[in-house]
């Protein structure tokens, strides 16, 4: 399930946000604005993300910094080019052989405002949708084997420093 930021983050910035407790919320992924990725919930537990506890229970979410502060909440192109990576390593590690974006609740590709009345991910995420889906697919058809996105990935330890309260 993808979501945008509604803000233009790095990956640290996003963590400051997820670790104070007063904002009940959290994210599997962050894509920053720089195109870095940060793991701040393991894929195994459950992040509080898409206001459905039965999506947030089976989904993956994905946060993705903006490069504007307002509509169309579009996403640079270091962002765009990460979140496509890391679809492609989410489905490769999940056997998903291809991306599917049904409008509803059923495709492997989610969004936010399938499950709140919300217009996250944003009109520009939205509009992107059928290159999000062919660009991973291209890319799952060319390599269906696992992927070395995972030594990319920042942990929420690397990325910030020792005695930092999450």
């Amino acid at each position: 399930t993808i979501h945008h930021c509604a803000s233009i983050l790095s990956v640290e910035q996003f963590g400051e946000i997820v670790a104070n407790p007063n904002r009940e919320m959290s994210a599997n992924y962050c894509v920053g604005n720089d195109g870095r990725i940060g793991l701040f919930c393991p894929e195994s537990d459950r992040s509080w993300c898409s206001s459905s506890p039965w999506n947030d229970n089976r989904a993956i979410t994905i946060e993705v910094s903006n490069d504007v502060n307002s509509e169309p909440w579009s996403v640079s192109n270091a962002a765009y080019t990460s979140l496509i990576k890391l679809c492609v390593d989410i489905c490769q590690r999940n056997g998903i052989k291809k991306l599917e974006f049904t409008g509803g609740v059923d495709g492997s590709l989610t969004y936010h405002y399938m499950y709140n009345q919300t217009q996250c991910p944003g009109t520009w995420i939205k509009n992107h949708t059928s290159d999000i889906v062919t660009k991973v697919n291209n890319e799952l058809a060319k390599n269906p084997s696992l992927s070395q996105l995972r030594s990319y990935v920042q942990t929420v330890g690397d990325i910030f420093s020792e005695g930092a309260n999450l």
